[in-house]
């Protein structure tokens, strides 16, 4: 097969679309969304010809295209090229240079899946969403958010528990201790604890086992105590922690949640730090 990144213009009743990769050309032939009969781009004739007679289109040997039926007929080739929609993966923009002939009126189609590769995994993006401002496939997006909330879970056990457990050795130690001073305390201590928990280079317990972290947006660096607290406390504030959490765990969908807009910090994911938009630009998100 053609390598990934080369793309081609599809014809299909009176428009253009694409540009498409060829491993998208083939699934929509095999989903009846595009026809044999319908039209591609010679990348180098400039001039269309049908999908079935497209020699530069290497589909592989065990994944041959579906056959036309028996009655079928190619359609003549088009007296005019069709109407133009070019996408590109950064923005839906016009350009000329690709253009079959010139003076062709331009319009814009959204009935088919957008061309371009997930920044992150490589895949077609068939349901791309937002993440940190830029466009990443839906399975990249669910993957990251989960890792994000089973870190947060693991951290709630993690710093809980312990103390937790501490209450009733407080109780066995000293009989006469006050019930209302023991929850006072253990509310205090969940509070500081959890809201610190990002400030060992920016990973917390749940943060290290799910392979993310959070860095500063202004230094790339990982953050410490004071950011950690900022991004936090908001989390756990007694009696309205369940109304931020159920808030904040819609919000980090798309990337920041509030706590990491005041305190200017960004979770990525450790095996794409390096990828957009995990990467480090040295601008302020």
């Amino acid at each position: 097969m053609n390598s990934p990144t080369k793309q081609y213009y599809v014809a299909k009743d009176g428009q253009t679309l694409g540009p498409y990769t060829e491993e998208t050309i083939y699934q929509c032939l095999k989903e009846g969304r595009l026809a044999q009969a319908d039209y591609v781009l010679h990348p180098e004739k400039q001039e269309w010809v049908s999908i079935a007679t497209a020699t530069f289109l290497k589909f592989n040997a065990e994944r041959p295209l579906p056959p036309l039926p028996q009655a079928a007929a190619l359609p003549p080739l088009p007296t005019a090229a069709p109407l133009v929609v070019v996408r590109t993966r950064e923005s839906q923009s016009i350009q000329p240079s690709l253009l079959p002939t010139a003076n062709i009126p331009v319009t814009f189609s959204h009935d088919h899946e957008p061309s371009g590769s997930c920044p992150l995994c490589g895949r077609d993006m068939k349901k791309p969403k937002e993440l940190y401002g830029k466009k990443v496939c839906e399975k990249c997006v669910d993957a990251f958010a989960n890792q994000r909330a089973s870190a947060f879970i693991i951290d709630c056990f993690a710093f809980l528990l312990p103390i937790f457990i501490l209450v009733p050795v407080i109780f066995i130690l000293f009989p006469s201790t006050n019930e209302s001073v023991v929850k006072i305390f253990i509310g205090l201590a969940g509070f500081v604890l959890l809201s610190l928990k990002d400030s060992f280079s920016g990973k917390s317990l749940g943060k290290r086992t799910c392979k993310i972290r959070v860095i500063d947006t202004q230094t790339g660096n990982p953050i410490g105590a004071k950011a950690s607290f900022v991004r936090n406390f908001i989390l756990f504030i007694p009696y309205i922690n369940w109304i931020t959490q159920i808030f904040c765990a819609i919000e980090m969908r798309k990337g920041p949640r509030t706590g990491d807009k005041w305190a200017h910090t960004k979770v990525i994911w450790d095996k794409y730090s390096d990828k957009s938009p995990f990467s480090f630009s040295g601008k302020t998100d």
